[in-house]
């Protein structure tokens, strides 16, 4: 069971009374019984939606999940119930409330600014690699779910768009999401990257240096640098790197003066460097100013400037946001073919990189 999260009404500002959520805990789910909870009638919803923010409140993250799912998948749907559902995911990846990783950032700020993947990876540690493997699982739910809360009125474009199911449609443009998901979609992107390479680069619990590649299964494998051993994990895991660069410009007026700095400076630092790596890896060039990430022979053959981000998403191509991409090969395009080179360029690049790179071995 995760955390209890009091993030949901700061973040997304759902305007339900605390005192009323405070009452629905304290009965235990009496409204369970209640004749007009169903997803049919709006009485119902409320309170479902009013028993779920209970539930997570409690923390009880299991709880808040499958009081809200049907409604979530149904046609009666709204952004607030997609918000609850992404919080009981993000409650289930561990994610403290907001207050709690700010300050977590702010106490590593240092080592944000000077050995940004290292920092994470200790900030969100656990030596239970299975528990992180569980968390980092909910964590990508919870990406997903993010990007079908959209801005009321908005069209999403047909290059756009991202389907969780058929009540949910989503958006790969962030642009296109509710600022307050996006504010959570930062913030759980970096838990997300640390507990990714807590399981698959076997840090050194005590100095947290990369003690073998991102997924490698031996201390000199490729493990991702290679695109044919990139997964839906790995696509996780890269498409979090970009979201929380992008997802730093889309937020900044929102994110708390003690570490608007240090996430400004990550974004400007590693917008271009990550953009550069998509592309060269998708190129399979050497991206000599990474100092180390060398990308010949990987495969990949794609025309310059294929994996770059553009004006409107930045840094690295657009579909690296689906990590769907990665989960099975497709014979008819060759996206999801750009998506892995992608991927594997930015792995290339924490592991293999001299300036803004993991340092580690191999």
């Amino acid at each position: 069971m995760g955390q209890g999260i009091d993030w949901l009404s700061k973040s997304f500002w759902i305007r339900r009374s605390a005192a009323v959520a405070l009452t629905f805990a304290l009965l235990g789910g009496v409204a369970a019984c209640a004749p007009t909870e169903t997803i049919d009638s709006e009485a119902g919803r409320d309170s479902l939606k009013t028993r779920a923010l209970a539930a997570l409140n409690q923390g009880d993250c299991d709880e808040a999940s499958s009081v809200i799912d049907d409604l979530v998948l149904s046609e009666y749907v709204d952004n607030e119930a997609r918000q609850l559902y992404a919080s009981a995911l993000a409650c289930d990846a561990g994610m403290p409330n907001l207050v709690t990783t700010t300050l977590l950032i702010s106490e590593n700020a240092d080592g944000l600014t000077t050995g940004l993947w290292k920092t994470l990876t200790e900030v969100f540690y656990d030596s239970d690699l299975e528990e992180l493997e569980r968390k980092y699982t909910s964590g990508f739910s919870a990406q997903d779910r993010l990007m079908t809360i959209i801005k009321p009125g908005t069209t999403i474009g047909i290059s756009n768009q991202f389907t969780v199911d058929e009540w949910n449609p989503g958006s790969l443009l962030i642009s296109d999401r509710e600022e307050e998901s996006r504010l959570v979609q930062l913030f759980l992107s970096m838990q997300t990257l640390g507990q990714v390479q807590a399981v698959k680069a076997d840090p050194d619990p005590t100095t947290f240096e990369r003690q073998r590649r991102l997924g490698a299964a031996s201390a000199s494998g490729a493990g991702w640098n290679d695109p044919a051993n990139i997964d839906e994990t790995a696509c996780g895991w890269a498409g979090a790197a970009v979201t929380m660069v992008e997802g730093i410009d889309e937020v900044a007026s929102m994110t708390p003066d003690s570490v608007a700095p240090t996430l400004q400076f990550i974004a400007d630092t590693y917008g271009d460097l990550l953009d550069d790596a998509c592309d060269a890896a998708c190129q399979g060039i050497d991206l000599t100013l990474s100092g180390g990430a060398d990308y010949e022979g990987n495969g990949c053959t794609f025309a310059a400037d294929e994996c770059r981000g553009t004006d409107s998403q930045h840094p690295c191509l657009m579909a690296l946001r689906d990590r769907a991409f990665c989960a099975t090969a497709d014979a008819t395009t060759t996206l999801d073919d750009k998506v892995r080179c992608a991927a594997s360029g930015i792995a290339g690049f924490v592991n293999g990189a001299l300036i803004g790179g993991w340092t580690g071995t191999p």
